[in-house]
């Protein structure tokens, strides 16, 4: 998981976990407009979605930012909350997914160099609601 920096000064990370199994909390609001806001779920990520080939392929190209919320439709406007890069050559290895972050942001590279270690892809996903 080492840094490279090319020409242009943009970080690149490769095979950084990106998402793995487990239960983790979430507000609502991270998850669906549809869910209480400031409710906490527990979501489980299991192993077999994480490595279905589907999966892995959606988080190619997807971009990152800095904390956890939900850019797109329905939520906050891309043009208000720009990526700090992009997510690619995204693989699964048991029941984690790995994958190249492209960092272009000089903000977010300070905050990852004084010891950041957690970004959000705000990814849409099927959720089974359960009890």
């Amino acid at each position: 998981m080492a840094k490279q920096i090319d020409l242009n000064g943009y970080w690149l990370i490769e095979d950084n976990p990106v998402s793995k199994e487990g239960v983790f909390p979430y507000l609502g609001k991270q998850i669906s407009p549809e869910l209480e806001p400031e409710k906490i779920y527990m979501v489980y990520r299991p192993a077999s979605e994480l490595e279905n080939p589907d999966t892995v392929e959606s988080f190619n190209a997807v971009p990152f930012i800095d904390e956890h919320e939900m850019l797109g439709e329905g939520f906050t406007k891309y043009d208000d909350r720009p990526a700090g890069g992009v997510l690619y050559n995204v693989k699964a290895d048991n029941g984690i997914l790995l994958g190249d972050f492209k960092i272009y942001s000089e903000s977010l590279k300070d905050e990852i160099a004084n010891g950041k270690k957690e970004l959000s892809l705000g990814y849409l996903c099927d959720y089974e609601l359960s009890r």
